[in-house]
């Protein structure tokens, strides 16, 4: 069955939210820094390179930070889940899907990998996005097993 490729936010932890905020307020600060360098010195050779470099550094680190904390996300297609995260991507394949946990608990989605469970992956997206999600993997592949979890001890009594 094909679905139509659907986008889900990455919901970024408070201390990414910060690293990121960081890295983006260090890389303008260097940019400032680099400007303010070059016209109060000479412009020799040398400091021309150093000042280059930083600057493309600086940009560089703008660049990241400004994917990781607004183009960040999960994006499900007919084949794969793919997370994009700054310049990472990286895939799953729906096919290797087995099993798919929403944990109340934990407020976390799960998919598992394995039957075993030993090998699983938190999707990181709004709550609210939660029912979306699953049934649009479940579309895709009728094979994966659906479970909601309201207590931790409804998980151990499983075992």
């Amino acid at each position: 069955m094909t679905i139509k490729t659907t986008k889900y936010k990455y919901q970024l932890n408070l201390a990414l939210v910060i690293m990121t905020i960081l890295m983006f307020a260090i890389g303008l600060s260097a940019i400032l820094w680099t400007i303010y360098q070059i016209f109060i010195h000479s412009f020799s050779g040398l400091l021309i390179l150093q000042y280059s470099i930083v600057f493309i550094f600086a940009i560089l680190t703008i660049v990241v930070a400004s994917l990781i904390l607004f183009f960040s996300h999960y994006k499900i297609t007919d084949t794969a889940i793919i997370l994009f995260f700054g310049f990472i991507q990286k895939k799953y394949p729906l096919q290797k899907i087995v099993a798919i946990k929403l944990l109340k608990y934990t407020k976390q989605l799960v998919i598992y990998h394995t039957l075993n469970e030993n090998k699983f992956t938190i999707i990181s997206i709004a709550s609210k996005q939660y029912t979306e999600f699953i049934q649009n993997l479940l579309k895709q592949n009728k094979n994966i097993i659906y479970e909601e979890i309201s207590h931790i001890y409804d998980e151990l009594n499983k075992q």
